[in-house]
């Protein structure tokens, strides 16, 4: 976290700077969000940045501007990593992110995310897979849980920002996944299938990861689905990496 220090008129604003996603605000990040969406000017994405008055924001030079958009440039680009959920609570519900490093996600609530989260990447303008990944992800506590379908209409009504916010927010997750358990989660440069890939997109096929991980163990295949994710998860990944080792 950096620290910077704004003066104006021998007045001096200090303003904490994040250096990673993980040490990032909800505000902030949303911020960044609607940065990549066009949707918030430069003096606006200072102040709620840097924790600035507008008045202040609005007397600087645009070198200054600048400037302290120079310590920001990092975060345009969605490579760097991020363990943790930053929309906490669907506005208006009682649903609730999965916790820092999937805390809580069992591997059958992954596997229908992150399938729908890569059918939305594929094809954008099908906005019901964004809805299906959010109502796939967030929950409420097991007694107040609602069917899958009221979850997926409730999300398909939340603000656009908020659930593009959530779906880049899974990038970066993803992204720590794959420097967890890079077997399972291969990063694009070193797969061997990231040409073809390109060429021919589509989601992963969990079905199919799912029952090489179940094996002959089908009398406890819900005791699988209901493994917590990150288990699961460090477990396909030694096999995987066994399985090349003796290649």
């Amino acid at each position: 976290m950096k620290t910077l220090t704004v003066t104006y008129r021998k007045k001096a604003f200090e303003a904490s700077l994040p250096e990673t996603w993980n040490e990032m605000t909800k505000e902030q990040f949303l911020a960044v969000v609607e940065i990549w969406n066009g949707g918030i000017d430069k003096d606006r994405f200072l102040c709620l940045m840097f924790s600035l008055p507008k008045n202040i924001v609005l007397l600087m030079d645009d070198f200054l501007k600048f400037t302290l958009l120079e310590q920001t440039e990092w975060m345009r680009k969605l490579d760097k990593p991020c363990s943790r959920f930053f929309v906490e609570t669907l506005p208006g519900s009682h649903y609730t992110s999965p916790g820092m490093r999937l805390q809580g996600v069992t591997l059958e609530q992954f596997m229908l995310a992150d399938n729908y989260f890569q059918r939305y990447a594929i094809k954008p303008e099908n906005e019901e897979y964004l809805s299906v990944f959010i109502a796939a992800l967030y929950h409420a506590p097991m007694e107040e849980e609602d069917g899958m379908p009221e979850k997926v209409e409730f999300c398909g009504r939340l603000d656009k920002t908020i659930r593009i916010a959530i779906f880049f927010n899974f990038i970066l997750v993803r992204k720590w996944l794959s420097l967890a358990y890079p077997f399972l989660f291969p990063s694009e440069e070193d797969s061997d299938e990231t040409e073809e890939r390109n060429r021919n997109p589509k989601p992963t096929d969990w079905l199919a990861v799912f029952d090489a991980f179940l094996g002959d163990d089908v009398a406890f295949i819900d005791r699988y689905k209901q493994m917590l994710a990150l288990d699961a998860f460090r477990l396909m990944n030694r096999r995987i990496k066994n399985s090349k080792l003796k290649k």
